[in-house]
């Protein structure tokens, strides 16, 4: 289940996409490692989609259904670099908190 938006207007929408517009000026959009190339190529489209119709469990839910999230990563663990199976709530992981800054950007906003 996702985070509760107390105050998600349609305000708080446009402030948290000019946040989103903002940050691809700057260069500083956060992908998250454990998405796959097809993955970083949506998830501006996506990240906006959920900001401006829905919430972070249809980000989360867009992620898994469209396959964007990796399901193995390298891992270097006590000197030695191993392949490990990525948390099962990767996806979760990355839409609650992407879409959770751009909400409390927009609300300060």
């Amino acid at each position: 289940m996702g985070l509760a938006y107390a105050n998600l207007d349609q305000t708080t929408r446009q402030y948290m996409l000019e946040e989103i517009a903002y940050d691809v000026g700057n260069a500083d959009v956060y992908e998250g490692r454990r998405l796959t190339d097809r993955g970083r190529a949506q998830w501006l489209p996506i990240l906006n989609q959920a900001c401006s119709l829905h919430d972070d469990d249809w980000l989360a839910a867009q992620q898994k259904i469209q396959g964007l999230i990796k399901t193995m990563e390298i891992r270097h663990v006590r000197g030695k670099v191993i392949e490990a199976t990525v948390p099962i709530t990767a996806a979760e992981t990355l839409a609650e908190g992407e879409s959770n800054r751009f909400y409390i950007r927009g609300v300060c906003r």
